[in-house]
C-alpha cells in the first residue's frame, strides 16, 4: 500500500510533471487541477457511471487522448478518454474535414504518467498537421481561432491526486473495460511511486519491462531532436 502523505505526493507529482514539460516549450501545459476546476462543478458520475465529464479547456470543447500503452490503460484511464489510434484513426479524420458548425473538439488533451510520452506525441501532431494543429503559444490559442488547440495534461498520477480534492470529481478514474471507478493506477515505473496518493494502488511494469520500455521513449525522443524520420511511425 502507497503510504505517501496526499499533499507532499501532489506536490512532488507536479513538480515532476513540470520539469518534463520543460522539455516541450512549444506544447501548451495544463494542469489537471485547471482542467477539474473548469469541467467538474457538480457531481460527474451517473448511477452507472457510464456518462463520462463534458470536458472543456478554457471554455471550448475537449477530448481526452491516452498516449500510453496497453498495459497501463487496461488498469484504469481517465473517464472518458480514447486511446491514441482510436484519435488518428476516427478523431482526425474528423477535425481535417471540419467545418465552422461541427460539433467537434476544439482542444487535444494529451496524457501519459506525468507529461513526457504526451509531450512527444503532441510534437508529432504538431509537424504532421501544422494547418490543423495550432503551434506554441497557450492552450487558449486566441491568435488562431480556426485551428485546433493541443494541451499537454500533467498525467494521469496528478489527476488521480487532484480528484481527491473536488469531491465533485470522485471517480473519475475507470476501470475502461467496466466504466467503474478504481483505485488503482499504473504509474510506470517505482521512481514515480512516491508520486501517487495514497488513496490510490501504483502498478508498475517489471524491472525488466520498465528499462525496455525507457529506451523506447528515450530513444523516440533523441530521434525527433536530430530530424531522424522513423520516429513518424
Amino acid at each position: 500500500m502507497n503510504i505517501n502523505n496526499n499533499n507532499d505526493a501532489n506536490t512532488m507529482a507536479v513538480s515532476t510533471s513540470k520539469k518534463y514539460h520543460k522539455c516541450f516549450p512549444d506544447v501548451p501545459s495544463l494542469s489537471s487541477l485547471e482542467l477539474l476546476r473548469e469541467t467538474v462543478q457538480t457531481p460527474t458520475i451517473s448511477s452507472d457511471n457510464t456518462s463520462s465529464p463534458s470536458w472543456k479547456v478554457h471554455n471550448r470543447r475537449a477530448i481526452m487522448v491516452d498516449v500510453r500503452s496497453e498495459p497501463e490503460r487496461n488498469v484504469s484511464m481517465i473517464h472518458g478518454a480514447i486511446t491514441l489510434h482510436e484519435f488518428t484513426s476516427d478523431v482526425l479524420p474528423l477535425l481535417k474535414n471540419r467545418t465552422s458548425n461541427d460539433c467537434l473538439p476544439e482542444t487535444v488533451v494529451l496524457y501519459c504518467t506525468i507529461g513526457y510520452r504526451s509531450g512527444i506525441e503532441a510534437i508529432k501532431l504538431q509537424s504532421e498537421y501544422p494547418d490543423l494543429f495550432h503551434q506554441g503559444g497557450s492552450a487558449n490559442g486566441d491568435d488562431v481561432e480556426d485551428r485546433v488547440r493541443i494541451a499537454n495534461l500533467d498525467g494521469i498520477i496528478p489527476f488521480a491526486n487532484a480528484t481527491t480534492d473536488n469531491a465533485n470529481a470522485n471517480g473519475l478514474v475507470v476501470n475502461p473495460t467496466t466504466h467503474q471507478p478504481t483505485k488503482r493506477v499504473h504509474i510506470y515505473g517505482p521512481t514515480w511511486r512516491p508520486c501517487l496518493s495514497s488513496q490510490f494502488e501504483p502498478v508498475v511494469f517489471s524491472k525488466l519491462e520498465f528499462a525496455w520500455r525507457g529506451v523506447g521513449v528515450v530513444a523516440r525522443r533523441i530521434c525527433m531532436e536530430c530530424s531522424c524520420q522513423c520516429w513518424r511511425s
